[in-house]
């Protein structure tokens, strides 16, 4: 029966007395009423205007599927546009919430008409909430959520439904020796009740592990093999993690969502060991993908700091710190031989990073190969990356005030000049090309020089070239011809060959010559 004291029957009303609200019902008390030093309205201070108007219901409350149900008292509360975030400090739980949680933060509607509840900090409530427990489930006034002084009958129902067998994680054995990195590992877990019978963990529970990495979170791990009268779990430890001895977590939970009590928290040790034969690299995938991303191409005299890390085999094992590596360079000469320019050896420090200056500021060539060499437990690994001389120059061709850009790029060539002759709409730009595997491109804006362009080779038409004109610039790819490689690239319009002034003066000059025209009429006479 839906109570409601002094309220309209679309209301609802939660954090109450129900015992006391029973009494004031019976000896005909309505709100301000006294009953010696209370009154009804005293006993019922949070009531809500809330349009579910749903009785009070503790058990749909524990049946109903994604609810946490618990006890705690009110640590803090957070003001938000249209929320309180509450935190409680938890005392008891009964559904959806891990054993051994300290806290849980929920929220509820700052309205009352869309069923907030009113906490008060220091209080402690009974709290039925809707959702996960670890992702902020909301409390509204259309639950038995209320305080935790007037809720005896529903803590006392909840005590009587929880009343399951008690889960004991009896024994926890691996199934093989030995767990490596990105593999399965198979774990058999022995649970029985309180009076150490099997449990069948596939229908009544589950087991849940924290492991170094991670925990499962409550998502499938195993299942109950009747033969053996064992639950088999598995785990997968990521590939990143080292060698070692580490300590596996072990709890047992209901399928219903709740806790059900057990004697503690199991914990077994396990070690983790480097795959056998898994020897593949010394050197971290990951930063040498660093290196040839940043290195493929480089500018002229301009020296880098290049970072590598020294791994024990396996891009999942532990570091080689303090260990002893090779640097070579080479310069690729026109006939691709190799010709050694320099060769270091470098110690990696106690995290196995490795740190070099690359110095490729020598253009006798155009071409490089950096190759790195370790060895460690009998197993060499090396590692080559080629370099490509790359030198950019940016022009600037300068009207009305207005620098506008030209970007010369050479790849195994050097820019040398560019110049822009605005009356025969052509530029001339000069590069060094004596390397043989000489190349490069310029790029321009449309307004500087567009149309249907040419390209000119050293006065002659040009082959080896390629136009692409995007939106708002053109690029000519060319191959060089010898030494140095001087292009003219003509175009059939340019950038206005009179500035803004010069068109302004001279259309003043020509309008009294259109009105005087339009005055005269045809041939100069009188219109």
């Amino acid at each position: 029966m839906l109570v409601a004291v002094g309220f309209s029957s679309s209301m609802m009303l939660s954090l109450v007395d129900w015992s006391y609200i029973g009494k004031c019902i019976e000896e005909g008390l309505f709100p301000g009423m006294s009953d010696g030093d209370r009154t009804c309205t005293d006993i019922i201070p949070h009531a809500f205007a809330c349009s579910c108007a749903a009785e009070w219901k503790i058990h749909d409350d524990y049946k109903e599927k994604g609810n946490v149900i618990f006890s705690g008292t009110v640590s803090d509360i957070i003001t938000q546009e249209r929320s309180y975030l509450v935190t409680l400090d938890i005392i008891d739980s009964w559904k959806g919430i891990p054993f051994g949680t300290g806290t849980i933060n929920i929220m509820t509607s700052q309205s009352s008409a869309s069923c907030g509840v009113n906490f008060e900090a220091n209080q402690s409530y009974l709290v039925v909430g809707h959702g996960p427990w670890d992702q902020t489930p909301t409390v509204s006034s259309c639950s038995s959520t209320t305080l935790l002084d007037f809720a005896d009958p529903q803590v006392a129902y909840l005590n009587d439904v929880t009343q399951e067998p008690e889960f004991i994680v009896k024994d926890v054995k691996f199934l093989q020796d030995i767990i490596y990195p990105d593999e399965l590992g198979f774990y058999e877990v022995e649970i029985t009740d309180k009076d150490g019978n099997p449990v069948e963990m596939f229908v009544t529970g589950r087991v849940d592990y924290i492991a170094p990495w991670g925990e499962s979170n409550f998502s499938p791990v195993g299942n109950y093999d009747k033969q053996k009268e064992r639950f088999v779990g598995e785990l997968t430890p990521p590939r990143e993690i080292a060698p070692g001895t580490y300590t596996l977590q072990l709890s047992v939970h209901g399928l219903h969502g709740g806790p059900l009590e057990f004697s503690g928290i199991k914990q077994v040790e396990f070690e983790i060991r480097e795959k056998p034969g898994s020897m593949n690299t010394l050197f971290l995938p990951a930063s040498m993908d660093k290196l040839r991303g940043e290195y493929r191409f480089f500018h002229k005299d301009e020296p880098r700091e290049f970072q590598i890390q020294l791994i024990k085999g396996h891009y999942y094992s532990s570091v080689l710190a303090n260990h002893t590596m090779s640097i070579l360079v080479y310069g690729i000469d026109e006939e691709n031989n190799e010709n050694l320019l320099q060769a270091v050896q470098k110690t990696s420090d106690e995290n196995g990073f490795v740190t070099h200056e690359l110095d490729l500021s020598d253009r006798t060539y155009c071409e490089y190969d950096v190759v790195f060499s370790a060895q460690y437990d009998g197993f060499e690994d090396t590692q080559r990356i080629g370099y490509r001389m790359t030198n950019t120059e940016t022009y600037h061709y300068t009207w009305n005030g207005e620098d506008i850009p030209v970007t010369v790029e050479g790849n195994c060539s050097v820019p040398l000049s560019m110049e822009f002759d605005q009356q025969k709409k052509t530029m001339t730009v000069q590069v060094d090309t004596t390397d043989a595997k000489k190349s490069f491109q310029i790029e321009f804006p449309h307004r500087l020089l567009d149309g249907d362009l040419s390209v000119v080779f050293n006065g002659d038409l040009g082959e080896n070239s390629s136009v692409e004109k995007r939106k708002d610039v053109a690029i000519v790819n060319i191959k060089g011809n010898s030494d140095i490689t001087t292009v003219q690239i003509i175009g059939t319009s340019a950038i206005p060959e009179f500035g803004q002034m010069a068109l302004l003066l001279l259309g003043a000059a020509i309008l009294p010559i259109v009105i005087l025209a339009r005055k005269l009429g045809p041939l100069g006479t009188r219109a």
